[in-house]
């Protein structure tokens, strides 16, 4: 079978016509270019994910707390949501930091916009997304992030999480699976589950 190069191949087609097909395609392929140039542009800045401080703890109150009222609070009664919040004041969060609770922060042009934190040795303690930036994969890059984590540490077991009633579909797409009935602690319902995708 005798194998045809692209430029031979190119001459037959000019030979026999083809270079019609040729032109009216650069054509096409100019116009969609033009067509393209004239749309907005979007500019998406670029994430950056790094170990929380002492420092980032009032930025991650504020961020958890908003999530917790909007997505979460619907499912609490009252006590529950009122001591969920009392949880997430700034100075809890600077406690967990110092305490040794591990924090990551995903920021967009210095604003946070996405944490999670995990209580040693591997509970999933959080994972909120700013709810203006969801939907675009920074859960699952901070979860990839805090599961790296937790790899990499000695003598860690099951990695855990209590996901809120609403949210246990997403865990599931991350790979958790429910770990029992659910439980309730101060008001607080919540699914108990775990990361089945361990080796």
């Amino acid at each position: 079978m005798a194998l045809i190069s692209p430029r031979t191949y190119n001459k037959s087609l000019d030979a026999s016509g083809g270079g019609l097909f040729l032109n009216l395609r650069d054509a096409a392929r100019g116009a969609l270019n033009r067509a393209a140039a004239l749309q907005p542009r979007r500019y998406v800045a670029q994430m950056l994910i790094r170990s929380a401080t002492v420092e980032d703890a009032p930025a991650i109150s504020a961020l958890v707390t908003a999530s917790v009222r909007e997505h979460i609070a619907s499912s609490l009664s009252d006590a529950g949501l009122s001591h969920l919040l009392s949880e997430m004041t700034t100075e809890n969060q600077a406690k967990r930091i110092r305490n040794g609770y591990q924090f990551f922060v995903a920021l967009e042009s210095d604003t946070l916009v996405g944490t999670a934190a995990i209580r040693l040795p591997s509970h999933l303690y959080y994972l909120f997304v700013d709810t203006q930036h969801q939907r675009r994969g920074i859960g699952r890059q901070l979860w990839n992030h805090a599961r790296d984590w937790i790899a990499s540490s000695t003598n860690h077991g099951p990695i855990t999480v209590n996901s809120s009633l609403n949210a246990i579909t997403a865990y599931e797409r991350l790979g958790f699976a429910i770990a029992g009935p659910p439980e309730e602690n101060h008001g607080v319902r919540y699914q108990p589950m775990w990361w089945a995708n361990a080796t």
